[in-house]
């Protein structure tokens, strides 16, 4: 049974404000069936240029299937999709839509731009070992940072590890920083106005088992200026850092009071790592995961987990605050079954984007669960109508064309059908490669624009945008 934390008057506010916010699209959706994997968890989304949304997201299924990206429409819809070797853990996006991936395979960190048709551009692998990327930021001076972990051996501690690259991937410093029981885990990173970084996270600051909340400051050139933690806690971790109004910091983790439940715990801090305010939140407890964003107004909203009870699994809460970390209203997300949140973002019309895992009770395994709200937190609730299926790799290529496309779909698959953006149907036929190289697709008889392929299997239908250039 969830809980509603809000009062009276933010509920009436709501009530009052719902013919204003209706108009905003919302939908809750689970994408599932990706590559045979019977589990799959969202672990970061953006907003597009056009109104959609692009999420990363990982496959497992007792050991790593890889990840993919997913591009689906404002109204949650796919539209591409793409799978890849490996972990990846998180994006950012740069000048036309680019897309800078940091995550780890086989053993090293993996540092990966892709273009917005989700082709890599390129692919670089630092030389550190049983290494992986968890955060990634584009820089004023459109190179790239990567901030991960790294250890000398695999089941040995970890160490923080920092890479710059150039817009081309190419590396222009890496630095490592941290000693024998450390451990520290670096789960954000942004650039400050001089061209350095801020890094925050969770850090092994003694040797009695304590971890701390804390942000380390390194100049352009990857120095070590200060390292400062924020203790209230033994038991205090790092989760995001954002830009506060009208500067400093505003970082959002957790804290463990006497070891007991799990709080969500917030500090202000100026550009120089001072503390000017702490904020902790009781009503929300037993928080397992946390994604955070910087609103248009100059708040922030944080998407919060929390464990409710073994029974009922995590519950998803998304927290409206204020510049000064006071409450403007919370609201539980998701019906039955479980829902998590791993990362959130504020779309164009003022609401709300978030993804994580979900699992309802005709699922055998998680799905990624993608929720867009209004600016209140209301959102349509799922139902069987609007239910999305992602299918096995579907990969087009080249995209644009000048009308001769080559399909290859990994998987089975029944037909193919192409269809114009209002969704009348150019051209159906069934689906047979001619090889391993896929089926050749030609559109030389039609005009140029942008077309919506279909591939139909068991499993649903996959929904692809491809373009057709030098038409008639």
């Amino acid at each position: 049974m969830k809980t509603i934390f809000f009062n009276g008057i933010i509920a009436l506010l709501g009530v009052l404000s719902a013919n204003r916010v209706c108009a905003q699209q919302t939908f809750e959706k689970y994408y599932s069936g990706f590559a045979g994997s019977p589990s799959s968890v969202g672990l970061c989304v953006k907003p597009t240029s056009d109104g959609g949304f692009t999420v990363l997201g990982s496959l497992y299924y007792g050991a790593d299937l890889g990840f993919l990206m997913i591009n689906v429409s404002a109204s949650g819809d796919t539209l591409k999709t793409a799978r890849y070797d490996g972990s990846g853990t998180s994006f950012c996006t740069g000048e036309g839509g680019n897309i800078i991936v940091t995550g780890a395979k086989e053993g090293n960190m993996l540092m990966m731009k892709l273009d917005v048709d989700f082709n890599p551009i390129w692919v670089n692998f630092p030389g550190m070992s049983y290494a992986t990327g968890t955060s990634a930021c584009k820089l004023s001076d459109n190179g790239n940072c990567f901030v991960g972990k790294f250890s000398l051996h695999q089941y040995w501690y970890k160490y923080l590890y920092v890479v710059k690259t150039d817009d081309d991937g190419h590396i222009i410093w890496e630095r490592y920083f941290g000693g024998a029981g450390d451990d520290p885990d670096a789960q954000s990173v942004k650039e400050t106005p001089d061209g350095g970084m801020l890094l925050c996270g969770s850090f092994k600051m003694k040797n009695d088992g304590s971890v701390n909340l804390g942000v380390m400051k390194i100049s352009a050139s990857g120095d070590s200026l200060w390292m400062k933690n924020y203790c209230r806690t033994d038991q205090s971790r790092g989760y995001v850092i954002l830009p506060a109004n009208p500067d400093g910091y505003f970082l959002i983790g957790t804290d463990q009071p006497d070891r007991g439940p799990i709080e969500l715990y917030l500090v202000r801090i100026n550009e120089v790592g001072d503390t000017l305010w702490t904020r902790h939140y009781p009503g929300i407890k037993d928080v397992q995961a946390l994604g955070a964003t910087r609103t248009s107004d100059g708040g922030y909203a944080i998407a919060a987990t929390r464990e409710i009870d073994s029974l009922n699994g995590p519950d998803l809460f998304l927290i409206r605050l204020n510049e000064h970390g006071d409450t403007l209203w919370t609201r539980p997300i998701g019906g039955p079954g479980t829902q998590s949140g791993r990362s959130i973002q504020q779309t164009t019309d003022g609401g709300f984007i978030v993804t994580g895992y979900g699992k309802r009770d005709d699922m055998s395994g998680s799905a990624i669960y993608l929720v867009k709200t209004d600016s209140l937190g209301n959102y349509t609730p799922y139902s069987i109508d609007n239910k999305t299926v992602i299918l096995p790799d579907v990969r087009i290529f080249p995209n644009p064309s000048n009308g001769i496309f080559r399909i290859l779909v990994s998987g089975h698959a029944d037909k193919i059908e192409v269809s114009d953006m209002r969704g009348n149907t150019i051209k159906s036929l069934v689906y047979k490669p001619e090889s391993e190289a896929g089926y050749t697709l030609n559109l030389e008889m039609i005009p140029a624009g942008i077309y919506l392929l279909r591939v139909y299997s068991q499993e649903g239908i996959s929904v692809n945008k491809i373009i057709k250039i030098h038409g008639l």
